[in-house]
């Protein structure tokens, strides 16, 4: 209860079935209903308390027990709503979840709000049910049920000599005392006294207390009219001269329904009693002396009619009250229909909430299943690519060093660790504390090179042992297509430049026109034999000087300088440029040059081919 009331709010439909006061003392009045009061939630404790072992705490005004009921079995849910009523003032609420209800215990509580499922204790209803096993407590006897008593004179004090035995209490009711019986505000049978045979019979089929459904034919119309009359009344109910058919005779009998008791724990007695006994006391005595006056007065026509039209007035006065009962019951009906048709209408939104999420499931799946799918074939497509670019690495014997955008080592082929002095485990190292083996490698300063200007740089290096190699970087692009790394490869170029060379050499020296190979420094590295007998020098004055210093400085030429300048950096290459001198051993000479760059694309690494031809008797 205390955690509903912290939080909830109870609808405004318990103000019709709790008086005002009540009102007060536990609930306070809202916007949108009643609210537990303050002074109730200070007042509770809290305890741990198992409902099923433990013996219940007793005298309690509410009972808050929402959605234990639901997971436990019939038997014992029989048991908790026994210890509840048990644990119950007289009147007290029990509150249970929106999923539970008393279901088949009307006799131990009456429905409050049906939707806020809030039921009222009915007094006195477990009497006949037993006791209550608890685990470490005795059961106790029922309470012996009060009996009104005849009238007596007070005394000013009473003792256990004064007292009547209550063995005698009980011989006296059941020899002198009418047969009666004690009935709930339900009008069920609590208790019986006398012999009640004549008036009551066990009816056929389920067995119920109903005091009613139990009369005799002709004697519940009248029962039953008497009982509601004391109920609404609140008073004494009684009816004379009922017929009754008893062992083949007519016999009439009065009946009398008392309210015993506090109304809000009401029970009624009713006493049977024989109008045709003798010994009934003057009573019986002015009916004898009516009904002789009665016989002498009327005939036995009239005196059926007005029995009929008597008994037709009892009927109707039923009739009245099953007609109010009925409606009261229709309205539970048509309250709980109501929330029928709401919890009908949940359940279906719920059913085609999980209809559709069903089926967005099995549409995921189905994309699922696509994804896996393609996803199984992509990894059988990486893995042969991996296969393949493994083994191509593998055959090449290319040392390929992979490095990342911040410069540490991502990727190393094998080949990589003689030329680079780069290994597997350097994977994760920054390139800029590996040392390799050819010299001008310059490894950091060609990254930054190639993530500056997102182009090729190449280099021309060599190692110890003077082989000669070509050390080239490019950016590594991702599948997006963005540089996010370098790729350092080195390849052996000395075979090839060897090969080259000497093919260069042969034809250089088949030329007939003289020809100079200059390096990046303008000197002099390879001079043919024609230039040698056309100027009457030797390779040896030749080779290894700059070209500019050559007889005499008869090339040192500044419109030549400047070509020769250009050729190598900006690959700006020349043809057709005349040089008209006089050399000292040759004469006047009119020569025409041609300058051309051999070497990579890529670097500025590479040669200048100076070729001659001799124009001096060309006519013009």
């Amino acid at each position: 209860m205390i955690d509903r009331a912290r939080a909830g709010v109870y609808p405004n439909t318990i103000e019709s079935q709790v008086s005002s006061e009540q009102l007060r003392r536990f609930f306070v009045k809202v916007d949108s209903g009643y609210r537990v009061a303050s002074s109730v939630r200070e007042c509770c404790v809290f305890a741990r308390q198992d409902a099923t072992r433990d013996p219940p705490f007793s005298k309690m005004d509410i009972v808050l027990c929402r959605n234990l009921l639901i997971y436990l079995g019939v038997g014992v849910q029989r048991k908790l709503v026994s210890v509840f009523h048990y644990a119950l003032n007289p009147n007290g609420f029990l509150v249970l979840g929106r999923s539970e209800t008393i279901g088949t215990y009307p006799d131990l509580f009456t429905p409050v709000d049906n939707r806020a499922r809030i039921y009222r204790r009915k007094p006195g209803a477990s009497t006949f049910r037993g006791a209550i096993d608890f685990p470490g407590r005795e059961t106790a006897p029922a309470p012996p049920v009060s009996v009104p008593q005849a009238d007596h004179p007070a005394s000013g004090a009473t003792n256990e000599r004064s007292e009547m035995p209550a063995d005698v209490k009980q011989i006296l009711i059941d020899r002198f005392a009418p047969p009666s019986m004690i009935l709930d505000q339900d009008f069920r049978a609590l208790r019986f006294h006398g012999d009640v045979s004549p008036y009551l019979a066990l009816p056929v089929g389920e067995v119920v207390f109903d005091a009613v459904r139990m009369a005799r034919p002709r004697l519940s119309t009248a029962l039953a009219a008497i009982l509601h009359d004391a109920r609404r009344r609140g008073t004494a109910a009684r009816k004379k001269g009922v017929p009754l058919q008893s062992g083949g005779k007519r016999r009439d009998i009065d009946l009398e329904a008392i309210p015993v008791g506090r109304p809000e724990s009401r029970q009624y007695l009713v006493v049977f009693r024989d109008a045709n006994r003798p010994g009934n006391g003057n009573r019986s005595g002015e009916k004898d002396l009516a009904r002789v006056d009665q016989t002498r007065s009327r005939v036995r026509g009239v005196r059926a009619v007005a029995e009929l039209e008597e008994e037709l007035a009892d009927t109707k006065e039923q009739m009245s009250a099953i007609v109010q009962d009925l409606g009261a019951a229709n309205e539970e009906l048509q309250s709980a229909n109501e929330e029928i048709l709401s919890s009908n209408e949940e359940l279906q939104s719920t059913n085609e909430e999980l209809d559709t999420a069903r089926e967005e499931l099995q549409s995921t799946n189905e994309e699922l299943s696509t994804l896996n799918d393609e996803l199984q074939t992509r990894n059988s497509e990486l893995s042969r690519a991996n296969g393949d670019l493994l083994n191509i690495i593998a055959n090449t014997q290319i040392a390929v060093v992979i490095v990342s955008h911040s410069g540490t080592i991502r990727h190393v082929t094998p080949a990589a660790a003689r030329v680079l002095n780069v290994m597997a485990s350097d994977v994760g190292r920054p390139i800029g504390h590996i040392k390799p083996a050819v010299r001008d490698a310059d490894l950091d300063q060609m990254i930054k090179e190639v993530s500056a200007s997102a182009s090729v740089v190449e280099r021309q290096v060599e190692d110890g042992e003077r082989n000669t190699y070509i050390l080239r970087g490019c950016p590594y692009k991702d599948v997006d297509n963005r540089i996010n790394g370098v790729v350092l490869a080195l390849f052996d170029v000395s075979s090839a430049l060897e090969t080259s060379r000497r093919i260069g050499e042969a034809i250089i020296a088949r030329v007939n026109d003289p020809i100079l190979l200059l390096d990046s420094d303008r000197r002099v590295r390879r001079a043919n034999r024609a230039f040698c007998e056309m100027f009457h020098v030797s390779p040896t004055e030749t080779e290894g000087r700059l070209v500019f210093d050559l007889g005499r400085g008869q090339w040192n030429i500044p419109a030549l300088r400047e070509l020769l300048q250009h050729v190598l950096p900006e690959r700006q290459n020349f043809d057709g440029f005349t040089v008209e001198h006089d050399f000292p051993v040759i004469g006047r000479k009119r020569i025409v040059l041609s300058g051309e760059r051999i070497g990579s694309e890529h670097t500025d690494v590479g040669v200048i081919l100076l070729v001659m031809r001799d124009v001096t008797h060309v006519e013009t």
